[in-house]
């Protein structure tokens, strides 16, 4: 994938610029340290990257001249390290088999599914898991051309509706169904083709939400 490609190409120049939150030697402040680089990541990108914590993984183990393996039964990090590198997993491993699978697909919807693990239990959103906000994800940001490569600020508004890909669904078959009823009746709308009836559709719906047409 590109975006991962491209991701993973950014955040590992912490790795060959030799930077590291992190110490020669572990010492009870690493876990501080550690969340504060995290924190500045998501700052920055908007969201935490695997390949962002793989990169300080790496730094770290070139730092100390330890294995990835060795770091991870670190008693000050190593548990924190464990568990952020599988919730990340879950979240791209989720992200990916959603686009790669699903026709039509919201970032609610994705949202949605990566709640449904027990890891985020009790959460209501990536957020407040500490991850960040899902839109910015490299993945996600791609696929849904949210132009990843720009800061967090000129993309998608905060206030953008949460809307499932069954409502959009709905909204452009009640669209359809007019521009059929209106066919009917000797509209032009049966002269258009199935793809610019479409086009008619989603701006509709777009209107419908609130939001501007994809297009606009």
């Amino acid at each position: 994938n590109n975006a991962m490609a491209f991701s993973a190409f950014r955040f590992g120049r912490i790795v060959l610029e030799g930077r590291s939150n992190l110490g020669r030697h572990s010492t009870a402040e690493d876990c501080k340290h550690l969340l504060s680089a995290f924190d500045s990541c998501i700052s920055e990108h908007g969201f935490l990257s695997s390949a962002f914590v793989q990169a300080q993984i790496d730094a770290v183990c070139m730092l100390r001249k330890i294995n990835q393996k060795t770091l991870l039964k670190d008693k000050h990090v190593g548990n924190l390290l464990m568990a952020v590198t599988k919730l990340l997993f879950h979240v791209d491993t989720t992200v990916h088999v959603a686009f790669a699978t699903c026709p039509l697909v919201t970032i609610h919807d994705l949202e949605s599914l990566l709640l449904r693990n027990e890891s985020f239990a009790g959460k209501a959103s990536m957020h407040e898991a500490g991850l960040g906000n899902l839109r910015y994800h490299p993945e996600v940001a791609a696929q849904m051309r949210l132009r990843p490569h720009d800061k967090p600020k000129v993309m998608a508004p905060d206030g953008f509706p949460k809307v499932t890909s069954a409502h959009i669904l709905s909204m452009i078959m009640l669209e359809f169904e007019k521009a059929g009823s209106s066919s009917s009746a000797g509209s032009t709308h049966g002269e258009m083709s199935v793809l610019s009836r479409f086009e008619t559709c989603l701006k509709a719906a777009a209107t419908s939400l609130g939001v501007r047409h994809y297009r606009g």
